[in-house]
């Protein structure tokens, strides 16, 4: 082979090198790209998953929450039924007592009268009737302590639901209390510095007693200081016995019988609406009353006496309170 041959020959071979290298090195380039590219698209779709990954678990989060908001909502819910539910049972059995106390007193008054007119009408010795009348007033008894049961135990209940429902008892009483007066036998109202200070001494077992008892009333209008006994009566066994409603005054500043029971304190008119359950508040006689007014306050801005009506305050110029003490 001649010396051009041989340098031709040579040429060829490493033009092919060249070119094969060439080849090699843009096939790498490929293959890296095409890595790259792949590489690129896995972490898209990566990261796309993560992201619909994110929003799921934010969509399970929120529908979480949801469910825990309605279920809290249902929980509360039925609670406040079951306190409706509660009032609604216990008030039906109260009425019913409060009724049948009704019905009894009624006939104590009817035996009480027919007995004064056969005595007025000159009809001979009246019959003796003191079995009648001590059956009658064992009746009333035995309903009275039946009543103020059932009052506590629908407190205790109520109480109970309320601690359940994470709530206090007074925010649960507000759905409609039994009895009208708070727990304590204090008003709910707004109670001056005056007025505390008045209220030292004050006995909230005995005027809660007090205050349940003058729930019960004739619904009548001129009987002030019967009403009142009535309710003394069933709480102390007896009552404050005079012709005039004022006169009443006379054992309770004195500590003279069911006045032992209570002290009197000074009350400004604007403060009577606030006085806790079980206060008596005893008014002077008036140009239109020559008996004046006695009343006993049920704790939430309202008296009883013969009937339950808004607290007086301007009924006339003397007035003398007393608070139960025990």
């Amino acid at each position: 082979m001649s010396v051009n041959s041989i340098e031709l020959y040579t040429q060829n071979i490493n033009t092919n090198n060249t070119t094969e290298t060439s080849k090699t090195d843009e096939n790498k380039e490929v293959d890296e790209a095409q890595e790259t590219s792949k590489t690129q698209e896995s972490t898209e779709e990566d990261e796309q998953m993560s992201l619909e990954l994110d929003e799921e678990q934010e969509e399970e989060q929120e529908e979480q929450e949801t469910t825990n908001k309605d279920l809290a909502a249902m929980l509360t819910e039925n609670q406040l039924n079951e306190a409706e539910l509660l009032q609604q049972q216990y008030m039906l059995t109260i009425t019913q007592i409060q009724q049948s106390i009704k019905d009894a007193q009624q006939e104590r008054r009817k035996l009480c009268y027919t007995t004064q007119n056969s005595a007025l009408n000159g009809e001979g010795k009246v019959t003796n009737v003191f079995s009648e009348y001590s059956s009658i007033n064992a009746t009333i008894n035995k309903l009275t302590n039946q009543l103020l049961t059932t009052i506590a135990q629908y407190q205790v209940q109520m109480n109970q639901l309320a601690s359940q429902a994470g709530q206090t008892a007074l925010q649960l009483q507000a759905l409609g209390q039994t009895s009208g007066i708070s727990s304590t036998g204090l008003s709910t109202n707004n109670v001056s510095a005056s007025l505390q200070t008045s209220l030292e001494g004050y006995n909230a077992e005995l005027g809660q007693k007090l205050g349940e008892s003058a729930l019960i009333v004739d619904n009548t209008h001129g009987w002030c200081l019967a009403g009142v006994n009535d309710s003394l009566g069933r709480v102390f066994g007896t009552g404050l016995y005079y012709e005039s409603a004022y006169m009443a005054a006379d054992d309770l500043s004195n500590g003279v019988g069911v006045g032992a029971h209570f002290k009197e304190v000074s009350v400004s008119r604007d403060d009577l609406p606030s006085l806790p359950a079980g206060c008596i508040i005893v008014w002077g006689p008036t140009a239109s009353n020559i008996h004046g007014h006695i009343s006993i306050c049920l704790g939430d801005g309202r008296e009883s006496s013969d009937h339950i009506s808004d607290q007086m305050t301007t009924y006339s110029d003397e007035y003398h309170v007393y608070i139960p003490i025990g």
